[in-house]
């Protein structure tokens, strides 16, 4: 049995690397994006970058017929990553706004949020099928309940490290850019968008 849990383990974390090291190139490849044009904006997010001392393969604008308006970086490691502005984003906000929002983005890249929310999945879900399967009832239906009780408390969870995680972002904007106005004037303009 513990063996099983190890092979799993080990096999669920391969799967998640690969995954984090190709992902990057599949979203850019597939999804409607190019390089950001040489421009104020390229220069501008390249200055916010070099403060907060990050590193990126390469930004990209992403066309998404001005229907959404978000910024992300996708990949942990800093040869894979990149940054993704959407049209509508770039469109809305001004320089203040933008520098802003890309530290923010930054400031998840920086304190691993995605790593951490990867990691604490995978040994949340594994500990959740090892404690379901050694101490369960043998019953499928009592199984399944347990199954949606640990779904139910891992939406819970999620909602509030999320919360969390803006949190820390949001500060890390404010140390890198020191414009808590501007952040807040881009949530304001975007928040239509999304609501």
């Amino acid at each position: 049995m513990v063996i099983e849990v190890v092979f799993g383990a080990a096999f669920g974390a391969g799967m998640l690397l690969l995954f984090v090291i190709v992902l990057p190139a599949v979203l850019t490849s597939t999804w409607s994006t190019e390089p950001l044009p040489a421009g104020v904006a390229r220069d501008l997010f390249l200055a916010v970058a070099r403060r907060a001392r990050f590193a990126c393969r390469r930004i990209f604008l992403w066309r998404t017929g001005r229907q959404m308006a978000n910024a992300a970086i996708v990949g942990v490691l800093p040869g894979t990553r990149r940054v993704l502005f959407s049209d509508a984003l770039l469109e809305r906000l001004d320089d203040r706004q933008l520098a802003a929002v890309f530290a923010h983005e930054i400031g998840h890249a920086k304190r691993r949020h995605v790593l951490s929310f990867g990691a604490w999945a995978l040994g949340y879900f594994l500990v959740a099928e090892w404690l379901i399967s050694r101490y369960g009832p043998d019953s499928e239906a009592w199984s399944a309940g347990l199954l949606a009780l640990s779904l139910v408390f891992w939406i819970l969870s999620f909602g509030w490290m999320s919360r969390r995680f803006e949190l820390d972002a949001d500060l890390f904007s404010l140390e890198t850019v020191g414009d808590a106005a501007a952040l807040i004037e881009a949530l304001d303009e975007v928040g239509g968008l999304h609501s």
